[in-house]
């Protein structure tokens, strides 16, 4: 897959998922199967809202249909990293235990040769506890291997049949959730680079929250990031929206420091559309009766 794709491709293999034994110190956060469905509903109450990038229905399913000692590596990752992403630490201890415990794991189904989608979920879960609190710069490594991860499996340029396919819709959020991390960690930063290209023109948006929380079928033909921010849409859509911007931002600001003649036609025109999309996003808040601050944050 990796030396040779076209090989890889031509012979109609799979990658191997890599098996290892699941440490005692691991098993023993998971192992209340009772607490840990709170947490996973915990999980959807606080930051499934702002950041919806694991699939409702799969994670409920995950924790139910299967002992969790039996899950896979991947998916055992990514249950211990809700369990962190909701946690307070402990202030007398730095670091947290289960922080480096999950970051541990993390390497190790990493090095077992774990290649999913939900690595790269369980990633942007550790990323996000690293960002909310402070660890620099683990942050940037993480979602860095999130973003070198979600290209290798290809989620940053999805086709038709990849989105219309089962778990398209989740893939898109996932690399939207990199993109997110990627450009929030960038902020006030000079001299550094993004972790990914940034989004595209063609790059699909997601679709309205609620529909894919109650497995509404995706459309045929997704909106896109070129389509005029007027159309409909959801929280994370408007949040992709302003990530676009945001990375315009970013390369405007590049090429500032560059020395490089700047197009004042275009800069007012991305103010404007910054402005644009800020009133527009307050608006669908007090019509819809939704959260939308991460759009306006951006903006």
């Amino acid at each position: 897959f990796f030396i040779d794709p076209i090989m890889f491709e031509s012979c109609g293999v799979q990658i191997p998922q890599g098996r290892i034994a699941i440490p005692n110190r691991i098993m023993e956060y998971l192992d209340d199967i009772t607490l840990f469905k709170s947490a996973v509903a915990d999980y959807f109450k606080n930051v499934h809202h702002w950041i919806p990038v694991i699939s409702r229905i799969r994670l409920h399913n995950l924790v139910s249909n299967r002992p969790l000692h039996q899950q896979d590596p991947d998916s055992i990752l990514l249950l211990l990293s809700i369990k962190l992403i909701l946690s307070i630490p402990n202030q007398n201890k730095s670091p947290p235990e289960l922080y480096t415990n999950t970051k541990q794991f993390f390497f190790l189904v990493e090095a077992a040769g774990c290649f999913t989608l939900q690595m790269v979920q369980a990633g942007i879960m550790i990323a996000l506890y690293e960002l909310g609190h402070g660890i620099y710069p683990a942050a940037f490594s993480t979602i860095s291997t999130c973003a070198r991860y979600g290209t290798a499996l290809g989620i940053d340029e999805l086709n038709r049949a990849d989105l219309t396919s089962a778990g398209g819709e989740e893939k898109v959020r996932v690399w939207w959730g990199v993109l997110l991390i990627d450009h929030i960690l960038n902020i006030g930063v000079h001299g550094r680079q993004l972790s990914t290209q940034g989004p595209k023109s063609n790059q699909p948006l997601p679709m309205d929250d609620d529909d894919w929380d109650r497995l509404v079928a995706m459309p045929r033909e997704p909106q896109r990031l070129s389509n005029p921010t007027e159309l409909k849409a959801g929280s994370f859509a408007r949040t992709a929206q302003a990530i676009n911007l945001l990375s315009q931002v970013f390369q405007y600001l590049g090429n500032l420091r560059a020395g490089l003649q700047l197009e004042f036609e275009h800069l007012d025109q991305l103010n404007r559309t910054i402005l644009s999309l800020s009133n527009l996003v307050e608006e669908e808040s007090a019509q819809r009766g939704i959260l939308l601050c991460c759009p306006v944050g951006f903006c």
